[in-house]
């Protein structure tokens, strides 16, 4: 799949368990950028950065840690009914603008794409 798509980045979710591991990103063509969704949207409980770090480091082993960004993952709705018990307090200390690079003490963006770098994360 992602051989056949002429994108420069991909985004991905990665913030519950059922999307997996990182494995599939072996199949990136180099000098592809992979933004990965590790912030979820859907709980009320904030990352902890050292879990970030250490998801970032595991899907480093598939894309190289410079072609790799954090973002969160696409949406704050993961039914039709959304998700009502997440305050909207929380999800926008989540994913409003600047929170990650705020949260996680990053003052940098990733890419054209207006992430932040996973690398910076990790320094």
């Amino acid at each position: 799949m992602f051989t056949g798509l002429d994108v420069d980045a991909f985004f991905l979710e990665y913030d519950t368990e059922r999307a997996g591991g990182f494995e599939p990103l072996r199949h990136v063509p180099k000098g592809k950028t992979v933004v990965l969704g590790l912030v979820s949207s859907k709980v009320a409980e904030l990352e902890k950065k050292d879990e970030l770090k250490r998801r970032i480091d595991a899907a480093a082993k598939y894309v190289p840690l410079e072609n790799l960004c954090l973002s969160p993952q696409c949406g704050f709705s993961s039914t039709h009914h959304g998700n009502s018990s997440l305050p909207t307090t929380s999800a926008e200390a989540r994913v409003g603008p600047g929170s990650i690079e705020e949260r996680l003490g990053l003052t940098e963006t990733g890419t054209d794409h207006g992430f932040p770098a996973a690398a910076e994360l990790l320094s």
